[in-house]
């Protein structure tokens, strides 16, 4: 784990990651312009980028991969 950084800290990225699941769950859902898959991409590349982030303990990162494979296949 990267030195520094608190357990506060860590629990605002995921909770961050669970936002972009959560708006990437609901995109996938909706109907709407070309702009859509821009937002979808946008959040799987905060999703992904997070991920590779060398802070997680016991985080569940299920929801963040599934969230990432439902966007991609938008």
């Amino acid at each position: 784990m990267t030195t520094g950084i608190t357990s506060e800290k860590i629990n605002e990225f995921y909770q961050g990651m669970l936002d972009s699941v959560n708006a990437i769950n609901t995109l996938v859902k909706e109907t709407w312009g070309p702009d859509k898959q821009d937002t979808i991409d946008s959040h799987i590349l905060h999703l992904v980028t997070m991920s590779n982030m060398d802070v997680w303990t016991t985080e569940d990162m299920t929801p963040i991969n599934e969230a990432i494979i439902a966007g991609r296949n938008a």
